[in-house]
């Protein structure tokens, strides 16, 4: 996957202050979601890394979008976040995620291993 640093720099910056590391019992997913009047945000990540955009919804007055990145499109980039995902606890909660649905994602690089506590 060939990006910018500049769009590798807004996909990390995006995912550590609004992403979320998340998925069911069967798959994971990485979700961002942003309120209805901003979704720019989430075309470009859609362009850049797949995924689907979904809504508005609207529940208690909050009117968003959710970005949902799911299957092979989140296999091809989670190799993204092994690598630049910036020290965080967007970084541990990454992490927790990829222990919790190993059997669904790419092995953990070698040198990642190590910051996975057992």
């Amino acid at each position: 996957m060939a990006l910018s640093e500049f769009d590798l720099g807004y996909i990390m910056g995006l995912m550590v202050g609004e992403g979320s590391f998340t998925g069911d019992k069967e798959q994971p997913a990485l979700q961002l979601r942003l309120k209805e009047d901003d979704p720019e945000p989430l075309k470009k990540l859609n362009r850049l890394l797949g995924g689907s955009i979904y809504g508005p919804y609207n529940h208690s007055e909050r009117k968003y979008y959710v970005w949902m990145l799911r299957g092979a499109a989140l296999w091809k980039a989670t190799e993204l976040f092994y690598q630049h995902l910036p020290n965080s606890r967007k970084r541990r909660q990454f992490l927790e995620w990829w222990q919790k649905y190993a059997h669904k994602l790419p092995p953990l690089p070698p040198e990642l291993q190590l910051e996975v506590q057992p």
